[in-house]
């Protein structure tokens, strides 16, 4: 070993910090457990762009991401990169969306259009109309003006917490106490309060906006049943409210067919009796399902 180089090399490493090429920190809090697949997903973007990661672990989410933002304001960069524990995105997205907010000086959030994992719309989706129609929206350009954000991919300006009074995320029960009606969560809130920066100061003349370009997966779990043909692929949501699918049963031949990467396979439903699809029919039907848009052949 070569002393000199090995001081050489360490002072280089330790002087010259990489830049990133996006001048943004990733955040981020999570529990204990999470997706294998999303933390490949945040490990690739970071590395993608040189992006520093402020990420914190907590079982309080509010707690958690506070903590998280705090560290990246340290970083002094002009950006916010959040993501969720659940979300699959492309480099591509995260090149979309930063060109957007860093073109627009009055954008200080952009993020991309991601389906609710338990509701056939995506998040946020009309949000307000259901409320006396005081908000419209238009999906057919680029973005949509909006007054609801989340968390699955991104960006918000540092300055809107260098500005924003704390604590910037809050639980408030509904009426009663209870948590099951008329809640609302620390994220709403957050973004409640960032609305109201918008409108009555102090920045004013800013706004959020959704890319409706820019379309992130949602991971969630689902479980798989046997049945006498094939394969029953169920959703956890559909099991804690209806238990176990009536038609999961042993194979005929005591075991799956031999080609069990294959299988004839329905997305479970209560009440609906599954229908064997190819994986093709399948994967279009799950996105159906999900999205509640109709996928053209």
């Amino acid at each position: 070993m070569d002393p000199k180089l090995r001081k050489e090399l360490m002072d280089k490493l330790t002087s010259e910090p990489v830049k990133p090429s996006i001048p943004a920190c990733i955040v981020l809090t999570a529990g204990r457990l999470g997706f294998t697949d999303n933390s490949m997903n945040v490990m690739k973007t970071a590395m993608d762009f040189g992006l520093p990661l402020a990420a914190t672990v907590s079982a309080f989410w509010e707690h958690g991401i506070t903590s998280a933002i705090d560290r990246a304001l340290g970083t002094g960069l002009e950006y916010f990169l959040f993501i969720d524990g659940d979300g699959v995105w492309s480099r591509q997205d995260v090149i979309d969306l930063y060109s957007i907010i860093a073109s627009d000086d009055n954008c200080d959030a952009i993020c991309p259009v991601q389906v609710s994992r338990s509701r056939g719309v995506p998040l946020n989706y009309d949000i307000g109309k259901e409320a006396g129609g005081r908000f419209s929206y238009d999906y057919e350009g680029e973005t949509t003006p909006i007054w609801q954000g989340h968390f699955g991919l991104t960006f918000i300006r540092s300055s809107v917490f260098r500005q924003m009074t704390r604590p910037w995320f809050v639980s408030l029960p509904g009426p009663g106490g209870s948590w099951e009606k008329g809640k609302i969560d620390a994220d709403i809130y957050f973004w409640y309060r960032l609305y109201r920066m918008h409108k009555y100061g102090p920045r004013t003349g800013h706004y959020m906006l959704q890319a409706n370009r820019v379309i992130i997966g949602h991971m969630d779990l689902h479980i798989r049943w046997p049945t006498k043909d094939g394969v029953i692929v169920q959703s956890r949501w559909d099991y804690w409210k209806n238990g176990r699918p009536k038609d999961a049963a042993c194979p005929k031949s005591g075991r799956l067919p031999r080609d069990y990467l294959d299988p004839p396979v329905a997305l479970h439903d209560a009440g609906e009796r599954p229908v064997p699809f190819s994986v093709e029919e399948m994967l279009t039907a799950a996105m159906e399902n999900t999205t509640g848009v109709k996928v053209a052949g």
